[in-house]
């Protein structure tokens, strides 16, 4: 139980912050902070894009680095990245299964579908309409530098 314990908070915790990360980095900073405000209907400060885009993983990389210090032992290692396995195992399935060259495959995986949105159609109306109404966010990365 010990090699549970030590190994996997050391490991996954920081693998999940980053693709967490690289989720906002990819979809945009802007654009969560705009779909934030909008569930909340409360306007979010400008401090959260610099915690976001800056703040955060700059903290994140330097609690990996003084976490996995810790880290020894080929079984805790393993253990650690199993429990994280599902995450490119499921990425793997997800651009496998699309069509296409796969820098193509890769895109697609990485875009919302064009049903992505909230579910109650009201409240998707609203949505749409605010998204209309403002400038595009130009700040997600485009993968490949090539755009939608």
């Amino acid at each position: 139980m010990n090699l549970l314990d030590s190994h996997i908070a050391i490991v996954c915790v920081p693998v999940v912050c980053a693709l967490e990360l690289g989720a906002v980095h990819m979809y945009g900073a802007a654009r969560l902070r705009r779909d934030v405000q909008f569930m909340t209907r409360r306007p979010l400060r400008a401090s959260w894009l610099l915690l976001w885009r800056y703040a955060v993983p700059v903290v994140l990389l330097v609690i990996t680095v003084y976490a996995l210090r810790e880290a020894a032992g080929p079984w805790g290692w393993f253990v650690a990245l199993v429990s994280v396995a599902c995450v490119p195992v499921h990425a793997a399935r997800e651009i496998y299964g699309r069509k296409g060259p796969l820098m193509q495959r890769i895109r697609d995986s990485c875009r919302p579908s064009p049903e992505w949105g909230p579910a109650d159609p009201l409240i998707r109306q609203s949505w749409k309409e605010l998204c209309a109404n403002q400038a595009p966010c130009e700040e997600a990365v485009p993968l490949n530098k090539i755009t939608n």
